[in-house]
Parts: structure tokens; C-alpha cells; sequence
């Protein structure tokens, strides 16, 4: 691939002369400007200079479900009215709040007056723009269908977001009981006892054991607070360090489906957004195999993913998808057995379409299931360390009332 150089050279008449210049490689450049008659003295590979806005495709992505719904949505109504796609970009670049969808719009929006098709100049941009969202914008742009394109995308990443919100649903209310508990203990640890330790001291009183333990713990946390920081910011990055290997992932994954209740809320929820998107693509006429290899990456879950492997490998063989997801011994059997009957009905994305309507209602009972599994557990922790916290306080009390 040819590239540019930067060349210092001096003529026959001993004259600087400098420039740029393409060739293959630098002895390309070199050998060239020799047979021109000129004097070396460098050359050198240009620095190539990045594309307005190219942060864009090394950030992480920002653009959360609930924006790709609504700038679908809005493309597409766009679209129905006859607006071009230029006009369309212009004015979802100028409406939208979102600083890094709004710099990367402009910049697709120039791409495409110079020439280049809206699905390339998207590609750019694939941490702003998902694989999935773009592979679709290349099939409207193929078949002339986008307005309809973007329809199906609003309506997945509508969904997509409904899933989201359900999850945080589930763990909003253990998470404000987790934080209250924390406050309520740091509350009379560290601000209560005292003071009821200096009355009882002061009157002499001995103080029982579980008092005793609570000072010594409150004694270790006020002494060693920077070592237990320490050792939790040694867990967490080890953790963190761990959880980035394909082993570490991987074995995460696999205990997150067998936490009991936890796991089973999130299997349904990957099998939804499996059957989801598998729907979306192929009745969009993506291929197969094209499909599943989408898929593979959209379920976040290396367990599945790897299953999706399988399954590809077998399609690619001419095994159809039935028979791939048995042998992958991880997909529901009702899964299966729908997608069998769609299968040899031709019906596949309407069954998948109805699979994912049926683990969407899972998902929303699974909500229910896990709060009501969460919850008890919670307050269970919060009452036994308030009341051991309040024995601590109150025993040595009713120790002096007993002496009167």
C-alpha cells in the first residue's frame, strides 16, 4: 500500500529542495529521487495526520440503547418525509445533546457529501455506532429499504432499553437498603457507642462482650482504615486484571448462570436478546452465518457465545440450527424446539420474533422473582447488624438497671 514520504534532497545546482512524495516503502522513495538527479539527505514516512473526531473510534462507546432507539426513530420519520440523508444528518447533528453523536454526525454527514456511502462512513465510528447497527444500515442502503431499516432498529433498542431498565428494577431497591444499612452502622459505631462508652466508664460499669467486640472492630477500622482501602484496591484490580483474561471471563460467565435465582434471571435475559437480534437480522435478510457471528458478540456472555460458536460452525457445515443448538447442551429446550418448528416451517424469524415476546414476559417475572429473593436477604443482614450493634449499646444499660 503506498504511503507518503517526506524528502530533504539537494538538485545538481546544490539547491534545498523539499517535499513529500508516494511511494511503497522508503527505498522506493529513495531509489526515485535518485534517478530524478537529486542529492539525498532524508527521507522520511509522513506522520499521518487523524481524522477530525477519530477519538470517537478509540473511546469507549457512550451511546447507550436509549439514544440509538431515539436517533433511529428520528432518522427514520426523516427519511418518510423525503428529506435526503445530508439534511438528515445535518439536523440530527444540531438537535442532539450528545457531544461525541453529534461531532461523529457532522464528520459522516461531510463523508457522505465527498462521495462515500452512509454505511462506510458510519464504520468509522464503530464505538459510537454498534457492529450490529451498522451491518443493518448496510443492508437498507443495499436494498433501498433504510427508512424501513431504522423502524426495526428503534424498535429492538426500545426493547433493548426496556431489558435495561428492568435489571436496574431489581437491584435499585437492595442497593438503597445495602447503603442505608452502611450508613445506620457507620451511624452508631463510630458516633453512638462512644458516647454511651463514656457514661459507662464513668459509672464504672463492665462492658459485656458483644461491646467489646464492637470496640475492637471500630478500633481496627479508625487505626487501619488505609490498610483495609489498601487491600480492597488490591482485590479490585486483581479482580479487575483477572476479569480481562479469556480464562477469567470465562469462568465468571459460567458462575453467573449458576448463582441460584440470579442465574437462571440471566439466562432468560441473554436468550431474549439472542432471539431478539437473530430475528432482526435474518428477517432482514441477513445470511445465516452472518447473522450468528453478530449475535456471537451482542450476548455478553462467553458461555453463550461460545454455544453461538458451535451453532455457526454447524450451520456453516449445512447442519441447519436445530441440531447445533442441541449439541451446544447450553440453550433452553423451548428455545429449541421453537426454533426447530420455524425451521422446517419457514418461519424462523416469526418464531424468533415470539420466542423473544415470550422471555421478555420471563424477564419481567424474573424481576419480580429477584426482588423478592434479594429483599429478605438484605434486611435479614441489615436487622442482625443493627440489633448486634444495639446489644452492644443497650447491654451494659440493662446491667446497671439490674444492679438497682
Amino acid at each position: 500500500m503506498s504511503r507518503s514520504f517526506d524528502f530533504k534532497v539537494r538538485d545538481n545546482m546544490g539547491r534545498l529542495v523539499v517535499g513529500t512524495l508516494e511511494g511503497d516503502n522508503e527505498m522506493a522513495v529513495v531509489t526515485k529521487l535518485v534517478n530524478d538527479g537529486y542529492f539525498i539527505i532524508s527521507v522520511t514516512p509522513r506522520k499521518e495526520e487523524e481524522p477530525p473526531f477519530a477519538w470517537l473510534s478509540k473511546k469507549k462507546s457512550r451511546l447507550k440503547a436509549k439514544s440509538l432507539a431515539i436517533f433511529c426513530r428520528q432518522f427514520s420519520i426523516m427519511l418518510k418525509t423525503g428529506l435526503s440523508v445530508v439534511a438528515c444528518l445535518k439536523i440530527l447533528s444540531e438537535e442532539t445533546s450528545h457531544k461525541e453523536l453529534k461531532g461523529g454526525l457532522e464528520e459522516i454527514r461531510k463523508d457522505v457529501i465527498s462521495g462515500s456511502s452512509l454505511t462506510s462512513a458510519m464504520g468509522r465510528y464503530p464505538n459510537l455506532f454498534p457492529k450490529l447497527f451498522v451491518y443493518m444500515m448496510e443492508v437498507g442502503e443495499a436494498t433501498g429499504n433504510l427508512q424501513v431499516i431504522l423502524e426495526r432498529l428503534a424498535e429492538y433498542y426500545e426493547r433493548e432499553d426496556a431489558i435495561r431498565r428492568k435489571i436496574q428494577e431489581a437491584t435499585m431497591y437492595p442497593i438503597m437498603i445495602a447503603v442505608v444499612a452502611v450508613i445506620v452502622t457507620i451511624t452508631l459505631v463510630f458516633f453512638v457507642l462512644p458516647k454511651f462508652i463514656l457514661i459507662y466508664k464513668d459509672l464504672g460499669i463492665q462492658l459485656p462482650l458483644p461491646t467489646r467486640i464492637v470496640l475492637g472492630l471500630q478500633s481496627i477500622v479508625a487505626n487501619y482504615w488505609f490498610v483495609g482501602v489498601a487491600l480492597l484496591a488490591l482485590l479490585y484490580f486483581a479482580f479487575k486484571k483477572f476479569a480481562s483474561t479469556e480464562r477469567g471471563t470465562r469462568w465468571i460467565d459460567k458462575q453467573l448462570l449458576r448463582i441460584p435465582v440470579i442465574g437462571g434471571f440471566v439466562e432468560k435475559v441473554i436468550v431474549s436478546r439472542f432471539s431478539r437480534t437473530l430475528s432482526l437480522l435474518v428477517n432482514s435478510g441477513i445470511p445465516m452465518i452472518d447473522s450468528l457471528d453478530i449475535v456471537k458478540n451482542v450476548v455478553v456472555n462467553t458461555v453463550i457465545s461460545n454455544g453461538v460458536l458451535i451453532v455457526k460452525e454447524g450451520v456453516i457445515r449445512g447442519q441447519g440450527i436445530t441440531e447445533p443448538l442441541r449439541r451446544a447442551n447450553i440453550f433452553p429446550s423451548m428455545l429449541i424446539q421453537m426454533i426447530a418448528v420455524g425451521e422446517e416451517t419457514g418461519t424462523l424469524d416469526v418464531v424468533l420474533d415470539q420466542v423473544a415476546d415470550f422471555y421478555d414476559l420471563e424477564v419481567d417475572h424474573g424481576v419480580r422473582t429477584l426482588t423478592l429473593f434479594i429483599e429478605p436477604i438484605v434486611i435479614l443482614l441489615l436487622a442482625v447488624v443493627v440489633v448486634f450493634i444495639a446489644a452492644s449499646v443497650l447491654t451494659p444499660m440493662l446491667g446497671l438497671l439490674d444492679a438497682f
